[in-house]
């Protein structure tokens, strides 16, 4: 039923002109109404009434990432596959020209990718709920090794300029959006992860 309903929500402005002569623009719904209203669906429909892998597939192709990290955060509270599938996007900008990765787009992928690095160092979800134990410990950490991987795990042709760079990860998030990145690194001092962590904490930044 509620898949039903969320298909409606994304094609509703379609259904009502196949059914009405003369619809008044004032009432008909652009895209970017639909996928908002969709978005806020799904940021408020329980999880029983989810199809996870359907709305998670939703959410990606429709460009609708707060509900994307809501589900994976809040509802899975996986923060490894939204990192890599963010990552994987930002790779493929690189060497793609086509409507897929336009400039607005690209920004707006490369930010969902800070909130996502931003919950994972703060040990909270999405929506700003803190993880239980023992993910609150085990998530900051996980997702901090990601970003200083030496390798972009399973990407099988990474491109040219980055095949020689130690922490390919890293350099990717400078390059999009350096400013925002350190921003997000001073914030996230004070977290636990960086002042109590394992690794030596703020000398891990």
């Amino acid at each position: 039923m509620c898949k039903h309903f969320i298909d409606w929500c994304l094609n509703q402005s379609d259904i009502l002109e196949a059914n009405t002569s003369d619809v008044n623009p004032i009432y008909s719904y652009s895209s970017s109404n639909k996928k908002l209203m969709t978005e806020i669906c799904l940021l408020r429909l329980h999880p029983s009434c989810l199809d996870l892998n359907y709305a998670v597939r939703l959410c990606w192709t429709n460009n609708l990432l707060d509900a994307y990290l809501h589900l994976y955060t809040d509802i899975l509270m996986d923060f490894e596959t939204p990192f890599r599938d963010l990552v994987q996007y930002l790779l493929n900008s690189l060497n793609d020209e086509s409507e897929e990765y336009d400039p607005n787009r690209i920004e707006k992928y490369g930010n969902c990718l800070l909130v996502l690095l931003r919950s994972a160092f703060a040990g909270e979800s999405f929506c700003h709920q803190s993880l239980p134990s023992p993910l609150h410990q085990d998530v900051p950490l996980k997702v901090f090794n990601l970003v200083l991987s030496e390798s972009f795990l399973n990407v099988k042709c990474p491109p040219v300029c980055y095949r020689n760079v130690k922490y390919p990860v890293l350099h990717l998030l400078l390059h999009y959006n350096a400013i925002d990145f350190l921003n997000l690194l001073t914030l996230s001092a004070s977290d636990e992860f960086f002042e109590k962590g394992q690794l030596g904490g703020i000398k891990r930044i």
